[in-house]
């Protein structure tokens, strides 16, 4: 297909079946990762920070801006987040991962994998948001 084919619904849907290749050094070679999708990645986001708390400390004044934030449940939803998308990630051409079995992965390696995938999706965010620059106001 030509850059100036016009995709399908069916192209366009189906692109969350594009997988690439990433050297993890935790794994000391080559994994094949799925492209995540828009919603994918909006998930894992919201899991990052799903029940975390943060409370004012009966002492002070919402003029202090002291906060107590429970950083043990912070890692937890981190981790947990991350063996998800990991999970997500792994999971293609017919082999299904769970976040259980990435947390059996040796250790690093579930932080280098999704701290690649959020390289590229950020990637994909600024590349899109200069394309969108380049519109004229109107």
């Amino acid at each position: 297909m030509s850059n100036g084919d016009i995709l399908t619904k069916d192209q366009i849907l189906n692109g969350g079946e594009i997988t690439y290749e990433e050297h993890i050094e935790a794994l000391g070679g080559k994994v094949a990762l799925r492209q995540m999708t828009d919603g994918e990645m909006s998930s894992w986001q919201a899991r990052r920070v799903k029940g975390q708390s943060v409370t004012q400390p009966a002492n002070q004044s919402s003029e202090d801006g002291m906060l107590n934030v429970d950083l043990y449940a912070s890692h937890n939803n981190i981790y947990s987040a991350n063996c998800w998308l990991v999970a997500k990630a792994l999971s293609h051409s017919g082999e299904k991962w769970t976040p259980e079995e990435v947390q059996g992965m040796p250790p690093g390696a579930t932080s280098e994998i999704a701290s690649k995938i959020r390289k590229r999706y950020r990637a994909d965010e600024e590349e899109a948001a200069e394309a969108a620059q380049s519109f004229p106001d109107e």
